[in-house]
């Protein structure tokens, strides 16, 4: 509660006799009287001197301009932090297929070396990579005797990203990251 008292300043005395109240004290005409205030009498009212109560508002929740700054701040921050969260998310899901592919050529070879053939033998299929939630494998069993070719293309979230080895080792990628005939692009730069 805020009071307001007119007449002379009282400045000095009241803040003594009342003091869990805040006061503002200010002048209207003429006059030396000055309000006393006390629990018995909390306002006496003399000729001459004013008094106004009044009741200040404290201010609850937030105005439209702090909510539209906040609301601006997070935007901002969502642009810069959702891409670079799809890269990261992207990178982790290419080691499926460059790990398959890999192993499948280390399987492939021991099988050339049993059978003299990378193509199925009596009957029998030599070790393929088994397809990944993000991934299909192909180019096994290969359909000449002394080349392979495996390819891992990408679906769903990573489609776009082929990968492949040969039977020398030769590697080579086409992703929307950049295109390589010499190795796998696991990075959004192009690098290998």
């Amino acid at each position: 509660m805020l009071l307001i008292l007119g007449g002379q300043a009282c400045t000095e005395r009241l803040p003594q006799i009342v003091p869990w109240v805040p006061l503002v004290v200010s002048r209207w005409g003429e006059g030396s009287r000055c309000a006393t205030l006390s629990v018995k009498n909390p306002l006496p009212i003399e000729p001459g001197l004013h008094v106004f109560i009044m009741t200040k508002h404290t201010q609850q929740g937030f105005t439209l301009i702090e909510l539209m700054v906040t609301v601006a701040i997070l935007g901002i921050l969502a642009s810069i932090a959702l891409p670079a969260y799809s890269d990261y998310v992207t990178r982790g899901r290419i080691p499926q297929a460059t790990t398959a592919l890999s192993n499948g050529r280390v399987l492939l070879e021991q099988w050339f070396q049993d059978n003299r053939t990378y193509k199925a033998a009596g009957g029998v299929s030599p070790p393929c990579p088994a397809n990944t939630p993000y991934f299909t494998f192909t180019g096994c069993p290969s359909d000449a005797d002394t080349t392979f070719t495996l390819t891992a293309t990408g679906k769903d979230a990573m489609n776009g990203f082929v990968y492949t080895i040969n039977q020398a080792n030769v590697m080579t990628s086409t992703t929307s990251w950049g295109n390589s005939t010499t190795c796998w692009v696991v990075s959004k730069s192009g690098g290998c």
